[in-house]
């Protein structure tokens, strides 16, 4: 399957049929997210099959927009588009962004507005800004400093935005990150982190992967942790939750941090967006306005969107 919406897709297409071995069988191809008329596209495909040691082209799929299922990798990252907006929520796409897909309860909630940014000047003012996790914490904290997001999350900060960090984003919210085995940087680097929580980050090997529940308030979260090293706080920092659960086993473990004032939180669990109580509560806090009898779009309908594509372009 090719996608022509990023471009070269019939060398891309060709290109792969060429370096497959002999005895690879590919029973055929697929051009993915076509925008207009599959007439447009002319001979090509009757050239593609030629090309491609007369592979057929099973169909041309077009594009969806404003589909909100989990991508492959960052570069389709979805932003909602809504023309009845209430809250507006800020995304930093980092450049080793993970686990984007944690935000795609909000791209599906009525009256919220996710936009995904790079550079500080696209801000705007939103009433949030999200640190995403990171496959490359340390490296995407030096590309933050050098686009000037340390000054401008500040700012934002002066100005009434929260800012909240997953993961990778929570550490790099705190005031240090030391790699002493050498897990993402040389053995012994560190970092002085953004310094928006008091908390301290160091890495190690050993990686903390499990199922987890978390405990927030009164609620009961469920998610995951998929996370290298161990965050400590201050003595004068709370904690934003309580790990209650990782996998089978029973735990009591504190996560994340907050600032007394709630305008700076951050967490190790993915997932915490898909939970609607919270979602509800935490949007609440950010003005968002309920759409009386709006409903929030679920995987399956998206998926249903997909396979409707599908069976129409291929059959």
């Amino acid at each position: 399957m090719g996608d022509i919406d990023r471009g070269g897709v019939f060398a891309a297409l060709v290109g792969t049929m060429l370096l497959l071995d002999p005895e690879d069988q590919v029973k055929g191809l697929l051009i993915n997210k076509f925008r207009g008329d599959p007439a447009l596209l002319g001979d090509a495909v009757e050239r593609l099959h030629g090309l491609a040691f007369n592979t057929p082209c099973l169909g041309v799929v077009p594009f969806l927009p404003y589909l909100t299922i989990a991508e492959e990798d960052a570069v389709s990252f979805a932003e909602s588009a809504l023309a009845s907006v209430s809250c507006e929520v800020a995304v930093v796409q980092l450049p080793h962004i993970a686990n984007f897909d944690d935000f795609d309860p909000l791209v599906r909630e009525p009256g919220v507005r996710l936009r995904c940014v790079r550079h500080p000047k696209q801000l705007r003012n939103p009433a949030a800004i999200l640190l995403p996790g990171t496959k490359a914490t340390l490296a995407d904290l030096a590309w933050l400093r050098e686009l000037g997001w340390e000054r401008a999350l500040i700012d934002a900060l002066a100005s009434g935005t929260q800012v909240v960090g997953i993961c990778g984003g929570l550490q790099m919210l705190g005031t240090a990150i030391r790699d002493p085995e050498g897990v993402e940087a040389p053995a012994g680097s560190s970092s002085s982190g953004l310094g928006l929580l008091q908390v301290e980050t160091g890495f190690s090997a050993d990686k903390q992967t499990s199922q987890a529940v978390l405990q927030k308030d009164s609620m009961l979260i469920e998610g995951y942790e998929i996370h290298a090293g161990e965050t400590t706080r201050s003595p004068q920092t709370k904690p934003f939750g309580r790990i209650m659960r990782r996998a089978s086993d029973g735990v009591d473990v504190a996560d994340g941090a907050v600032r007394p004032d709630g305008s700076v939180w951050g967490t190790y669990l993915h997932g915490l967006f898909h939970h609607d109580e919270f979602r509800h509560s935490w949007l609440g806090e950010l003005g968002w306005l309920a759409t009386e009898g709006a409903t929030l779009a679920t995987p399956d309908a998206e998926y249903d969107r997909v396979a409707d594509a599908l069976e129409t372009t291929v059959g």
